[in-house]
């Protein structure tokens, strides 16, 4: 992934984006390795749980990595990893949020 030259990618392909937004489009939208499905409710506990440990030192591509579910898909046999993003743990967990101070 980081060995392809997304400038370029960026100049031939998607005309007016840059190379990070056409990085970030791949890896969130179109990699077949990414998990698309909504997050599991053992997925959001385990999400919340991270993030209250990480007690303000949050940095979300750990979250991610450690976000692991015994029942998650897996391209790997044995790795229990649920195949989120960054991106996608920092987006649940804001959503978390607000539900919970709506319900408040």
């Amino acid at each position: 992934l980081d060995s392809l030259d997304w400038n370029e990618i960026a100049q031939r392909y998607a005309p007016g984006y840059s190379a990070l937004e056409c990085r970030a489009k791949y890896v969130e939208e179109i990699s077949p390795g990414t998990n698309k499905d909504p997050f599991t409710e053992k997925e959001k506990k385990r999400l919340e749980s991270i993030v209250k440990k990480a007690m303000g030192n949050v940095c979300w591509q750990e979250i991610a990595e450690r976000l692991t579910d015994d029942t998650a898909k897996t391209l790997l046999p044995g790795v229990k990893k649920t195949n989120r993003t960054a991106w996608q743990c920092y987006r649940e967990y804001a959503r978390l949020q607000i539900e919970k101070n709506i319900d408040n």
